[in-house]
């Protein structure tokens, strides 16, 4: 099914190199959304998804509950709007496939973002892969945001909470590329400044063992 999935297609195949073995924890970047280019700043977080990202969504959703490694599923939403409509239409697929009622929850883990003006002021001041590649780098003020490898080591103990990794189901956090890059670029230093529409991170935790996915390579590590 992940063949005919126009984004999250390796996120699916990824679960199939797998062993199965330990809690399951998928970070994505939500779906589709239109293009900021034509769109005021001012106006930017409250952006949702386009018709296609939606169906996208949805069809993501049939294709994990389709998957022979996922028993159940638990779908979170973290972020603005396109993040929650993300997860829902996640839910949405989810249930026509099964028949089993699927519903998200909204959760808030903690930003980066220390000050929302600093923040903000980096932002608009550069192009975006400058912008993620001076955080990365430690280019970026600590006033402003949390240096990169520190924040992906809170958010990677933030997935280990009862309500994210849970024993029987394969949890979806829908969120912001911004939340996911760090993630990966701590495990795979050659990553890109980039995160496409419903890609991401997959992670199985199994003891002290971790095996962490990204763009279709899987690396097993001890916890940190």
């Amino acid at each position: 099914m992940e063949r005919n999935l126009r984004w999250g297609a390796e996120i699916v195949q990824m679960l199939g190199q797998l062993d199965g073995q330990g809690h399951i924890v998928i970070m994505i970047r939500h779906s589709e959304r239109p293009s900021f280019e034509n769109i005021p700043r001012e106006q930017w977080d409250s952006v949702d998804l386009t018709a296609t990202g939606i169906e996208e969504a949805r069809n993501f959703g049939r294709a994990l509950v389709g998957h022979h490694k996922v028993n159940d599923l638990q779908v979170f939403g973290w972020g603005f709007r396109r993040c929650q409509t993300t997860a829902r239409a996640i839910c949405e697929g989810a249930t026509q496939q099964s028949n089993r009622e699927h519903r998200h929850r909204e959760i808030s883990l903690r930003s980066p973002v220390v000050n929302g003006d600093e923040y903000r002021r980096a932002l608009y001041s550069r192009p975006w892969n400058q912008f993620i590649g001076d955080w990365l780098n430690d280019g970026m003020r600590q006033t402003a945001m949390i240096p990169a490898r520190k924040y992906a080591e809170e958010i990677y103990l933030s997935l280990l909470r009862e309500d994210i990794c849970h024993p029987s189901k394969t949890t979806v956090i829908a969120t912001h590329d911004l939340f996911i890059i760090p993630l990966a670029r701590y495990y795979f230093p050659e990553s890109l400044h980039y995160v496409d529409f419903l890609d991401g991170v997959v992670l199985q935790i199994n003891g002290d063992q971790l095996s962490v996915g990204y763009r279709g390579k899987i690396r097993t590590v001890r916890r940190p």
